[in-house]
């Protein structure tokens, strides 16, 4: 019976001794710790972490790409939100932190989708040659029966390359530069062409009669196929080498290749972006509206597009 007991009592101070031991470990293992802050430059995020107890580290960056670095940098590939975890393992276990990183868009991706004219924003048409600013109404072409150009659809991809959808068949243009495409000699050919349906003059909205104040038509036309876009900050200049040469010093401008052009069909394929936002484009564009300057740019005229709902 002594020994039996002498046996149990051994046997529960073994148990007793592991249990202390297992209560060591458990106080002196530590759960590891989390948290990171990051930089931006342009699509580039440097992360850096600060961490306790931490042996390994698993980073999401919200893209589909991961890292093991303790401070990591990842080039993003396009702007947008991204959701960032990072993961760390120790002894003690794991512990997570999150955080959502914004990545500021280029103006080539801001650019990137299809643009429509925005019928309730006013704009504006400036004489270069008499220094006049008239500022234009709500919805002037359709004022002026010219609404298709509302609904001409004009897509910029981020590859550089470019499209219109001008549901109508007919481009909104500069009355000179109609003439030019559909080689109308004179004044008789246009009205002729008027007649055939191959150009759409704007309409005097207090007479109901075929105008040509404005400089500007509708016309059979489309882009080619293969029409490409670029983005670039400089002086812009029209009219080079005559009386009549103006600079636009130090703007953002949109050039096209041949045959191509954005919103307003013209002899002059450069737009100046004025605003730009994820929403919302502004834009300058020229016009050769004078017959007797031939193709020199004697008006600018600044329109407003939007995204189709």
């Amino acid at each position: 019976m002594k020994k039996n007991l002498l046996k149990l009592l051994s046997l529960l101070f073994v148990v007793f001794a592991l249990t202390l031991s297992s209560c060591d470990e458990e106080e002196t293992t530590s759960k590891p710790t989390i948290d990171f802050t990051f930089e931006l430059s342009g699509h580039e995020a440097t992360f850096t972490s600060t961490v306790t107890d931490v042996t390994t580290y698993a980073w999401s960056f919200g893209d589909a790409n991961v890292s093991t670095e303790a401070n990591p940098v990842h080039t993003y590939a396009a702007g947008g939100d991204y959701e960032v975890t990072c993961v760390v393992e120790g002894e003690g276990g794991t512990a997570t932190a999150t955080k959502t990183v914004s990545v500021d868009y280029t103006d080539e991706e801001l650019l990137s989708g299809t643009w429509v004219l925005d019928a309730v924003t006013e704009g504006a048409l400036t004489d270069l040659i008499n220094a006049n600013v008239d500022e234009l109404p709500a919805g002037f072409l359709a004022i002026y029966s010219l609404p298709g150009a509302y609904a001409d659809k004009f897509t910029f991809s981020t590859d550089g390359t470019m499209s219109l959808d001008n549901t109508d068949g007919q481009s909104f243009g500069g009355i000179l530069t109609a003439m030019t495409v559909l080689q109308l000699a004179d004044e008789a050919a246009l009205m002729a062409a008027v007649m055939a349906g191959d150009v759409t003059l704007p309409k005097d909205p207090s007479s109901g009669e075929l105008t040509g104040d404005l400089g500007v038509c509708d016309f059979n036309y489309a882009i080619p196929a293969s029409a490409t876009w670029t983005l670039a900050t400089g002086d812009v200049v029209i009219n080079e080498g005559t009386a009549y040469e103006v600079t636009f010093p130090g703007e953002k401008y949109i050039t096209f290749s041949t045959g191509a052009y954005f919103g307003v069909c013209n002899l002059f394929a450069t737009v100046i972006v004025k605003s730009l936002s994820a929403d919302e484009l502004t834009v300058t564009m020229f016009l050769n509206g004078e017959p007797a300057l031939a193709s020199a740019v004697s008006h600018t005229i600044e329109l407003t597009y939007v995204h189709p709902e």
